[in-house]
């Protein structure tokens, strides 16, 4: 009979043990997912915004390789992209014609995009494009209703 109670203890305690792993195993998930979630609202987000969509991007270092495609009938000219504010240390026009899409690859200053130690994580950018319908027309912005979202590598 005194053999019991230890037993007893035991089993509770590993039944205490293995829910405490399932739940320290379910909030990891889950905030991967959450994580994974807001990127992939991002991108639905970027891929049908008018009349500037951002495709697909990829960063690395203070680098972003950035697809554009002009989603109006009109040729546009494409002056400038800022991140949270932040313009790449330079810029030159792209002209698209309607429909049209191109890649190019951005530098911003050390730090901006992703920096050290932040591998693996998610970053979030309020963006603004400018752009004109004329090469000496006025100048439109367009502003993201929707971060940009991206991992570092």
């Amino acid at each position: 009979m005194k053999g019991q109670g230890s037993t007893e203890y035991l089993v509770i305690f590993a039944a205490v043990l293995v829910v405490a792993l399932i739940v320290i195993l379910l909030l990891s998930n889950f905030t991967g997912f959450a994580q994974k979630a807001s990127v992939d609202q991002s991108v639905s987000y970027w891929a049908q915004a008018n009349p500037i969509a951002l495709q697909a991007w990829s960063p690395s270092g203070d680098n972003l390789t950035v697809r554009m495609q002009n989603r109006d009938t009109h040729r546009l000219y494409i002056s400038n992209m800022t991140l949270d504010g932040t313009a790449p240390t330079s810029f030159t026009t792209i002209q698209l014609a309607g429909g049209e899409s191109t890649e190019t690859t951005l530098t911003f200053p050390a730090g901006t995009v992703c920096g050290a130690g932040d591998s693996g994580k998610v970053k979030e950018f309020d963006v603004e494009i400018q752009y004109k319908y004329r090469s000496d027309g006025a100048t439109y912005t367009e502003v993201g209703k929707t971060p940009l979202r991206l991992v570092c590598p």
